[in-house]
């Protein structure tokens, strides 16, 4: 499933919408109501159900409205909308037929213009008919790849020049490490609430810390996966800035061997580090080091905050 997601001919914030989505971190109503006791849980669209990503997404009337007017249909899965997991891993199968990574592709732009076209109308007061939506993510697709295709298209001389003096650029390090975005990772667990807390700092070539973020999410069986899933959100954050150029600081020397290769990946690791593998793929660059911190670092300082948080929290330098 997550392979597949990774292949996809979709932007970064596509994919990540995906992901956020298979980790239940969108923020629909009834979610926000669950955590925070705030809001109204109930669905704006059709004011009947509450608003969970299934039936934003897939279930409630409006969205099937728009789905009845896509080029493309999934008749076969119906019975697994309930679960957007079940229901995204089935349509993942699609693979293996005839153009199937395409259809899997645009149902992705679908989904994100369905929850675009929502929070339009949820905070512009702006409807979307069901055609505009799939005409938007329609586009969308087409422009993606026609963007992408072009990028192929350019000359194998000037792209091979540009390489070459982008390699030379980001290897002006003692030990060869990307000059580029530097990020520090910091987990800390409360076992009675049974919950992670995640910081991430990112900090420019020069050493300023420009960003961060405080996270929590559900404990894991192990604390090197602790650390993994604190490394497979620093790539996704970096990813959503658009950043290039990444190195990425991984807080535990057994889990830093085994993401470069040069340690066999333990079975309950294996997907964990297959995700950060290929997400390590979007950028131009990206390396990963040794991160080890002190404990009133900004990414620890972060990372006990988060314990207290209901939802993702972003910092920026106020001084830059």
């Amino acid at each position: 499933m997550w392979r597949v997601l990774w292949k996809l001919k979709i932007s970064h914030k596509v994919k990540i919408f995906i992901w956020k989505g298979l980790k239940e971190a969108i923020p629909v109503k009834e979610l926000i109501w669950r955590r925070m006791s705030k809001g109204d849980p109930i669905c704006s669209g059709c004011g009947e159900e509450l608003e969970t990503l299934e039936h934003l997404l897939l279930k409630c009337k409006k969205a099937k409205e728009v789905w009845k007017v896509a080029p493309i249909q999934w008749d076969g899965i119906q019975e697994l909308t309930g679960n957007f997991n079940r229901w995204w891993a089935a349509l993942s199968e699609a693979t293996q037929r005839d153009q199937g990574i395409d259809h899997i592709s645009l149902t992705a732009y679908i989904l994100w213009h369905i929850w675009k076209s929502r929070n339009d109308k949820e905070f512009n007061n702006k409807t979307h008919e069901p055609v505009q939506v799939i005409t938007k993510a329609w586009n969308a697709w087409m422009e993606f790849n026609e963007g992408t295709k072009k990028t192929r298209s350019c000359s194998i001389e000037s792209t091979t020049a540009s390489l070459h003096r982008n390699e030379q650029e980001a290897s002006q390090t003692p030990d060869n490490r990307i000059v580029g975005m530097q990020l520090r990772i910091a987990t800390k667990w409360n076992k009675a609430s049974k919950s992670i807390g995640y910081g991430i700092v990112a900090a420019d070539c020069r050493g300023q810390d420009v960003m961060g973020w405080k996270m929590r999410e559900r404990e894991s069986s192990n604390q090197v996966q602790h650390e993994a899933e604190g490394v497979k959100w620093a790539l996704i954050k970096a990813a959503e800035q658009g950043w290039r150029l990444v190195c990425i600081g991984v807080p535990n020397m057994d889990l830093l061997q085994q993401i470069q290769g040069t340690k066999t990946v333990g079975l309950w690791l294996a997907t964990l580090i297959e995700d950060i593998r290929e997400l390590s793929k979007m950028f131009y660059k990206c390396s990963f080091c040794i991160g080890k911190y002190r404990r009133n670092d900004l990414s620890c300082l972060f990372s006990a905050q988060a314990l207290s948080n209901y939802f993702d929290e972003e910092w920026v330098n106020p001084n830059l």
